[in-house]
């Protein structure tokens, strides 16, 4: 393995931001989500875990413990469900990779970044609160933004084109690539990768 930008001695928890509820599960606000999901998919990691905040699930890769999780609640409400987490496992948030939808980012692209503002997104806003820290990985995954004179809430809660969709799961499929990455190579490398893909 290459060095890394985190404790391997740790573990990972991957943590895809979303809304709970079928209403939500296709919505271009739950990306986050779909990302965590295909990433435990790919690895055959199960959410067999449950607690009043999130689900998670336990794997290794590449001899590297994970932690994938989802929330139980709200996008707004999001950083309650990682401080559980961190407490419960006693990670720093420099552990954590959150998989977020991002308005400023073209559909289809993604980029990495260890550490920033909220950028207008509730989630990120709830965890740098919640927390203290915007010292945490996160993949802002691209939605791009709404047509002229639609109202922002609407377009990151609606659902996404049918060409949005062949896009997204582009997206997706390379977030997972993206984390797996992080895990083998390191944060900084996969940066050098994946940002200059995007």
């Amino acid at each position: 393995m290459c060095s890394t930008d985190y404790n391997t001695e740790l573990p990972i928890i991957i943590f895809g931001i979303g809304n709970p509820g079928e209403e939500y599960a296709k919505s271009r606000h739950n990306l986050g989500m779909m990302c965590v999901r295909n990433f435990a998919k790919t690895h055959q990691i199960k959410f067999t875990n449950s607690s009043k905040y999130t689900r998670y699930g336990k794997g290794i890769i590449c001899q590297q413990n994970v932690i994938v999780a989802r929330p139980k609640l709200f996008v707004n409400e999001c950083g309650i469900a990682i401080n559980f987490l961190q407490k419960k496992f006693l990670i720093p948030y420099s552990n954590f990779i959150v998989l977020v939808d991002d308005m400023d980012i073209p559909c289809g692209t993604i980029r990495i970044r260890t550490s920033g503002k909220s950028g207008g997104h509730n989630g990120i806003r709830s965890i740098i609160s919640e927390t203290g820290t915007d010292q945490f990985t996160r993949i802002r995954i691209g939605i791009g933004h709404p047509p002229e004179k639609s109202h922002t809430i609407d377009w990151v809660l609606g659902n996404p084109s049918n060409k949005e969709v062949l896009l997204l799961k582009n997206s997706i499929a390379t977030t997972t690539k993206a984390i797996t990455s992080i895990i083998k190579n390191g944060i900084k490398p996969s940066m050098d990768i994946f940002n200059q893909k995007s």
